[in-house]
């Protein structure tokens, strides 16, 4: 009897473990859920605050550069980040981009540019991001992201991106 007396007594210890843990991780869960509800609350001001950096103040002057892409021009209207400079001062350079996610186009640049990451939120087909410090995107879907980006620039023109890029690698001019 004293045995099965240590058993029970065993198994009870386990459970209150396992109940224990079970609900350090519902509190680890509400604390991701309420961070989450933040990191949207503030995606909403980054994306205000994106659509801002993309919209130049009115002391400096729009820049602009052209992709060439499958032998049509597209114009991008530079977002008004230190990233977005560096990067025009580098052109024209051509480059292979990868396909990702079958929404994106993608290239590890040769050299870092700075950083002014903020949550995308609502990401749109046509815009030219900068993922880290070297991973230059070119979105070819609209969707959803909790990703940070620093915003490099966006299509001037209305484009069918997903006919314009297709399938697979896309080898795209950049120029001044």
């Amino acid at each position: 009897m004293n045995r099965i007396h240590q058993i029970c007594r065993a198994l009870l210890i386990g459970y209150i473990f396992v109940l224990l843990g079970t609900l350090a991780g519902c509190t680890q869960a509400q604390e991701g859920i309420d961070e989450a509800t933040k990191t949207a609350e503030m995606s909403n001001v980054s994306n205000e605050q994106g659509r801002e950096s993309l919209t130049n103040s009115e002391n400096q002057a729009t820049e602009y550069i052209k992709l060439h892409i499958q032998g049509q021009t597209v114009t991008f209207r530079l977002a008004n980040t230190a990233a977005a400079k560096q990067f025009a001062e580098q052109l024209p350079q051509t480059l292979t981009l990868e396909d990702v996610n079958d929404n994106e186009k993608y290239i590890v640049l040769n050299s870092s540019l700075p950083t002014d990451s903020k949550v995308a939120g609502t990401i749109k087909a046509g815009q030219l991001k900068l993922w880290g410090r070297q991973g230059l995107v070119l979105f070819y879907k609209n969707f959803e992201s909790s990703y940070a980006y620093t915003d490099l620039g966006e299509a001037v023109n209305p484009i069918d991106w997903e006919e314009l890029l297709g399938d697979g690698n896309v080898t795209i001019t950049f120029s001044k």
